[in-house]
């Protein structure tokens, strides 16, 4: 109950952390060599397309993010039990 939860809420948490350097990557490699760093590309992502931009595949990410992130604590939490550590 309490561990599925917090998996869950910490998979949302990764995603919106790390889904704007996603983006900015992405549109780095996609756009040849138009920019000269990941700051230059965010820049311009930020000005051109606005704060939203940065989120755009959000959903496709936590689908990844969020079912791994979920398994990861699970199994965490089964193997400290099953060797004697008390929970996080």
């Amino acid at each position: 109950g309490t561990q599925l939860a917090c998996s869950l809420a910490s998979g949302l948490v990764t995603t919106t952390a790390t889904n704007p350097a996603d983006v900015v990557k992405v549109v780095m490699f996609t756009s040849g060599a138009k920019y000269s760093g990941p700051l230059q590309a965010a820049s311009h992502l930020l000005q051109t397309e606005g704060p939203g931009a940065l989120l755009k595949g959000w959903t496709a990410n936590y689908m990844r993010l969020g079912p791994q992130t979920v398994i990861t604590f699970l199994v965490a939490e089964r193997l400290r039990a099953l060797v004697g550590l008390p929970g996080l």
